[in-house]
């Protein structure tokens, strides 16, 4: 039987950690990895108190301040690729609205145990598929 080298607490639609049913409340390998990835991604630079430094800098360098979609993307991989058994990014799409303050993502990370696609954008991006982009694997919203 094969051992899971990664494992998480699942969470609950509310983003609270699931609790009471046993081993059900955890999740391994890929689903733990996509899990992981979400969690970098939505923790914001300066909210944890035991790592002021950590986290995505969403109002210090990317929001409301002079950038382009290729400077967000670097900023989006820096944070990816920093991930715990993430490979590569396969691709990596975003659209930056300097006007709008806001910006869509969408990727498809490769990890040890697969690849995972995921967006911020509950709408798919028009005329492509995640089938198109290698997205086979899980699909995660951010």
């Amino acid at each position: 039987m094969k051992t899971a080298s990664i494992i998480t607490r699942a969470l609950d639609q509310n983003g609270d950690p699931m609790r009471g049913n046993g081993l059900q409340n955890f999740l391994s390998d890929i689903d733990a990895i996509a899990l992981i990835i979400a969690q970098r991604l939505q923790l914001l630079q300066g909210s944890w108190w035991m790592a002021l430094s950590d986290g995505l800098p969403l109002f210090q360098s990317i929001l409301g301040v002079p950038n382009t979609s290729s400077g967000v993307a670097l900023i989006l991989r820096r944070r990816i690729l920093g991930t715990v058994g993430v490979t590569a990014i396969s691709v990596l799409l975003v659209n930056y609205a300097a006007k709008a303050r806001s910006y869509t993502v969408v990727a498809v990370v490769q990890t040890v145990f697969g690849a995972v696609a995921l967006t911020n954008n509950t709408v798919n991006v028009p005329g492509i598929t995640w089938q198109q982009i290698g997205g086979t694997g899980l699909s995660i919203y951010l």
